[in-house]
C-alpha cells in the first residue's frame, strides 16, 4: 500500500468529485426523465382540451350540442383513463428513480 496516497489530498479529493460528478449526470438523467413525461402528458391534455374546444365551437343546434354533450362525457372518460395511467406510470418512474438512488448510496458508502 503506498502511504502517499493515503494523505495526498488532491487523491482523496479526486475521489469525491468522481462521485459527484456521478450523482450530478444521475440528477440530470433523472431530471429529464421527469420532464420528459411531464412533456408528453401536458401534450395529450392539451390536445384533448383543444378538440373539446373544437367541439363546442361546432355547436349550432340542439342535435349538434346533444352530440357535443355526449362527447363531454366521453372525454371525461378519457381525461380520467389518462390521468389513472399517468398517475401509474409517474409511480413506477419515482420509485425507479428512488431505487437507482438507493443503489447509488449503497455503491458509495459501500452499505450491506
Amino acid at each position: 500500500m503506498d502511504i502517499n496516497k493515503i494523505f495526498d489530498p488532491f487523491a482523496q479529493n479526486r475521489l469525491l468529485w468522481e462521485e459527484l460528478q456521478q450523482l450530478n449526470r444521475q440528477g440530470v438523467e433523472n431530471l429529464a426523465a421527469l420532464l420528459d413525461f411531464q412533456l408528453q402528458a401536458t401534450r395529450r391534455y392539451s390536445d384533448l382540451g383543444l378538440s373539446r374546444l373544437r367541439a363546442a365551437a361546432q355547436i349550432q343546434d340542439a342535435d349538434s350540442l346533444n352530440t357535443f354533450i355526449t362527447g363531454q362525457f366521453e372525454a371525461a372518460a378519457l381525461l380520467r383513463q389518462m390521468m389513472m395511467e399517468d398517475a401509474q406510470v409517474l409511480t413506477e418512474l419515482s420509485a425507479s428513480l428512488a431505487g437507482q438512488g438507493m443503489e447509488s448510496n449503497h455503491r458509495r458508502f459501500r452499505i450491506a
